[in-house]
């Protein structure tokens, strides 16, 4: 009789433990949980600034480029060449600045002409279809036609893209359109680029009085403009992983065009969590939307929280 009693005591004693063992091992993982999810909250708002004041810096340097643009002289090329190097040098996410001009669709032939005179003899007006080798894309038709006739840095591989007609490349054609009167910037949708890679266009409309035209000189810069911007989309990416102090974190980046589709611009990769890991803590997810004038974009955060996030020592925590 003694000896059941004893086992009863000690059957009791074990669960009381086990439960006193439990109810301290919730404790300590509500309260790691709360702690990560502030570090969570605090994560999301850091790298959310960080691509923020990349797309604000974006629109400062194109108003500075377009305030340029109305000042220089329609055949100075190498004053606008220094400006540019300037404004790359201050900003490298920055990958390239370019300007398209209005011509008449009565004086293209005139211009060609004029430009393989004056600057390049193999210049013609191009259509990028024909260049990029891919069968035609709808497009919308305008009033004039819309050369490439600037580029900043001057790339090897993006020279041909030297008197490409703007409105027939498809993924700028209705951003190019709806520059037109338009004070704001406009911002195309991601694209795989010529040369390589996956970039997006800010674009701006420049306007300025005409200047008397002098037929020994080329004429870059007319009345009528666009102010073009090529932002690489990894420059994004190469901002948030200097910052990302969790790379357990999986973040995705798409951006709003003119024409109110998503683009993806970017994705981060992360491990993948093990079944305890989801079934005991929280998947912790946030949604940032940066509403930029011209680059409305959309964050998405998503952090799996682990066993080894819970029961390892903060070395942060030890070192204050």
């Amino acid at each position: 009789m003694m000896l059941t009693k004893r086992r009863r005591s000690l059957a009791g004693f074990i669960i009381l433990a086990v439960g006193l063992t439990g109810f301290s091992a919730w404790l300590l993982l509500k309260s790691e949980t709360h702690r990560r999810e502030t570090r969570f909250a605090e994560y999301v708002q850091n790298i959310s600034s960080i691509v923020r004041n990349q797309l604000d810096t974006n629109e400062a340097v194109l108003a500075g480029f377009s305030a340029f643009l109305q000042a220089v002289d329609q055949s100075d090329s190498q004053a606008a060449a220094r400006y540019a190097a300037a404004v790359l040098t201050a900003y490298p996410h920055i990958y390239m600045l370019e300007v398209s001009r209005a011509v008449p669709i009565a004086e293209q032939a005139a211009f060609e002409a004029l430009l393989r005179r004056t600057w390049r003899p193999d210049f013609e007006l191009k259509d990028f279809p024909s260049l990029a080798q891919q069968p035609p894309q709808p497009q919308v038709y305008l009033s004039e036609t819309w050369p490439v006739l600037f580029m900043y840095p001057l790339l090897p591989q993006a020279s041909s893209i030297y008197g490409v007609r703007l409105e027939t490349v498809a993924y700028l054609s209705y951003a190019l359109a709806r520059t037109h009167n338009n004070p704001k910037p406009v911002v195309s949708p991601v694209f795989s680029m010529y040369e390589g890679g996956s970039a997006y266009i800010l674009m701006q409309s420049v306007s300025r009085p005409e200047q008397a035209r002098e037929h020994s000189r080329p004429i870059f810069f007319g009345s009528t403009m666009v102010a073009l911007l090529l932002i690489k989309a990894g420059s994004l990416l190469e901002a948030v992983d200097q910052a990302n102090v969790d790379s357990q974190v999986r973040i995705s980046a798409v951006l709003k065009n003119v024409a109110g589709s998503d683009s993806d611009v970017f994705s981060t990769g992360s491990e993948h969590a093990g079944f305890l890991d989801r079934l005991f803590l929280p998947l912790l997810n946030d949604r940032v939307e940066i509403a930029s004038a011209s680059q409305p974009m959309t964050l998405l955060f998503e952090r799996q929280l682990r066993l080894r996030d819970v029961l390892t020592v903060d070395q942060r925590q030890v070192r204050s």
